[in-house]
């Protein structure tokens, strides 16, 4: 069971891996990164002996620097909607003014 997610995870970190050279989108960097973690600590616990070794550690520090990175791109995300809204908005009431000052 464990040995499946490792595949699938480690698989989904390459595609989006492969997405973000494509975009080079921010938010893809941080999310890709933050996947190869998540792989990375379930590969770690899937060899892990003891609930405390240092392995399993490694694996529990790289669950939490992952979660710090789906932050990071959740925020840049936000961060360029909100760009792009104020984007629109304005390009909409320019449009507006235009239409009136025309009439």
């Amino acid at each position: 069971m464990l040995g499946g997610a490792i595949v699938l995870f480690a698989t989904s970190s390459l595609l989006f891996i492969r997405l973000y050279f494509k975009s080079k989108s921010d938010v893809l960097y941080w999310y890709s990164l933050a996947m190869v973690l998540i792989t990375e600590s379930l590969f770690s616990w899937f060899f892990a002996k003891a609930a405390g070794s240092p392995i399993s550690w490694a694996g529990r520090v790289a669950v939490y620097l992952s979660a710090i990175y789906f932050l990071v791109a959740i925020l840049i995300l936000v961060r360029g909607v909100r760009k792009k809204m104020k984007n629109e908005k304005s390009q909409y009431e320019e449009k507006g003014a235009a239409f009136l000052i025309h009439e």
